[in-house]
């Protein structure tokens, strides 16, 4: 962590901005842990009232490694269907458990949110003026 300085008319230094390093690298061979981290480092990084264009990037570069972590989820998970179903009798069970049914609200989650960091910084018109997402204004 570091911060800028600036000394007050009073002769004290006050902090008046900083920066914090933040390790958006997966975590190897586990994409659950990968989104639990990135959870919070985009949680961290919209966390100032208003997010700076690195705070933002951050947010997005975390979302894109969401992303792909549950990308890479399900693709684990299609692949342990139980010895002797067939894809029909897997997507019936899917459709009947609702548990089942999270993996895939969660990536609709995900995407939308992604798609609302990605639209930091524009208005509904496109103008770039605003730092809102866009799913405020609707």
């Amino acid at each position: 962590m570091s911060f800028t300085y600036q000394r007050g008319p009073d002769g004290a230094q006050y902090a008046i901005g900083g920066e914090v390093p933040v390790d958006v690298s997966p975590v190897e061979g586990n994409p659950q842990a990968t989104l639990e981290k990135m959870r919070i480092v985009r949680a961290a990084a919209l966390a100032p009232a208003q997010p700076s264009g690195q705070d933002r990037a951050v947010a997005a570069q975390a979302m894109q490694t969401m992303l792909e972590a549950q990308s890479e989820l399900a693709t684990q998970n299609s692949g342990k269907t139980e010895p002797g179903t067939d894809k029909a009798d897997s997507a019936q069970k899917t459709a009947s458990d609702p548990a089942a049914e999270s993996g895939s609200e969660s990536s609709r989650q995900a995407r939308n949110v992604y798609q609302d960091v990605a639209g930091l910084g524009e208005k509904p018109n496109g103008s770039g003026a605003s730092l809102l997402p866009s799913s405020l204004y609707a």
